[in-house]
């Protein structure tokens, strides 16, 4: 958290893509389901992936900035990861479903995805989805979220469905895959 902190005093990236990666697996791995041990790390995550710019200098003392975003530099592995985390921590923020599930059907991340980060995304965002928070039951509309999210789910299932299609899966990835399909419906 204090990392993602700094980021945000100091308008550059302290933490890169695969730091965070490392960092979330490893922490909701060691502690699953709604832990305060998780908490801070999924905090500074979704500082870190909502943020428009990065606001890194491209040289110190030039004041032109790089506009690109902290999620637009991550590939798939690293999102499909991001979304991993958040399932396995049961923690569902619409805004970073959102952006992961969009950055997850980006054209570039499916020209380089494969089987086993299509798999983990597909299994991540139906975990999600199960979340009563994904629903809506709190606010009163469940209905109306959860069929917008179910078909968020099936475009971004349609969007990965070749790179499934195409290419040998593990049997991992096939029950990972399997399972999305089946509880999204």
């Amino acid at each position: 958290m204090e990392i993602a902190q700094w980021h945000e005093q100091k308008s550059r990236w302290a933490c890169d893509a695969k730091t965070l990666t490392v960092a979330l697996r490893s922490g909701v791995l060691m502690f699953q389901g709604r832990s305060a041990a998780t908490k801070a790390m999924l905090d500074a995550a979704s500082i870190l992936v909502l943020n428009e710019t990065n606001g890194s200098y491209i040289e110190e003392e030039d004041d032109d900035w790089d506009d690109s975003s902290f999620l637009s530099g991550c590939n798939e592995f690293e999102v499909s990861n991001f979304l991993f985390a958040f399932a396995i921590a049961k923690r569902f923020d619409g805004a970073v479903f959102d952006v992961l599930t969009d950055r997850m059907a980006d054209d570039d991340i499916l020209a380089s995805c494969d089987p086993s980060s299509a798999s983990r995304a597909m299994w991540s965002t139906s975990m999600l989805l199960l979340l009563d928070d994904a629903g809506g039951s709190r606010s009163g509309n469940s209905l109306r979220n959860e069929s917008f999210l179910r078909e968020r789910i099936f475009d971004l299932f349609h969007s990965l469905s070749p790179v499934l299609l195409s290419s040998s899966l593990s049997p991992t990835d096939k029950s990972m895959a399997m399972w999305a399909m089946a509880k999204s419906q």
